[in-house]
């Protein structure tokens, strides 16, 4: 009974110094089979070569379906990726309510109507991304012929790094 008592005791200690290790450690690690969640190393360096900052705001903030959320959060999930190799990138949510319609119509920014139980609900699929003095807006679903309108936004989640890479080398690039 005694050697079960200390083979406990270790295993407890042993776990609470594991978790002492783990508030100061941190590390990622992308299981999956073809590496969705590991920015390549292209936009790696695209990142690291970003010298001033970069404030991104989407404008998927209020009422969303579950797609959109699905897109949101996968936004988020790449937006964090980009922040933690880079200081200078900063995002936030925006409510396209909240710019006003004055803006969205200046910038040419036109809603995607999705049907919902509730009845029409305009969805802005949009990034404003700012560098120095400088504004763009970029698109955050594909341009994809191929792909079912209904589908669009789940499609769209597996191509976010490229797209946003794409925008932020013409945003860096003025």
């Amino acid at each position: 009974m005694k050697k079960l008592n200390k083979k406990h005791l270790i295993t407890f200690i042993a776990f609470i110094a594991l978790f002492i290790i783990a508030q100061f450690v941190y590390t990622r690690i992308d299981m999956t089979k073809d590496k969705r969640f590991t920015l390549t190393s292209t936009t790696e360096k695209l990142v690291e070569n970003v010298k001033q900052p970069l404030k991104i705001e989407i404008l998927l903030g209020g009422d969303l379906t579950g797609d959109y959320r699905i897109l949101k959060n996968e936004i988020q999930f790449l937006l964090d990726e980009l922040r933690e190799k880079n200081s200078n990138i900063s995002y936030s949510f925006v409510d396209p309510v909240d710019l006003g319609q004055a803006e969205l119509e200046q910038n040419k920014l036109a809603p995607v109507p999705i049907k919902t139980d509730k009845g029409i609900l305009n969805v802005y699929p949009y990034a404003k991304l700012t560098y120095g003095d400088k504004s763009t807006y970029m698109e955050v679903l594909v341009n994809d012929p191929s792909t079912p309108f209904e589908k669009l936004a789940l499609a769209s989640t597996e191509k976010l790094e490229y797209l946003f890479a794409e925008k932020i080398q013409k945003a860096t690039n003025f």
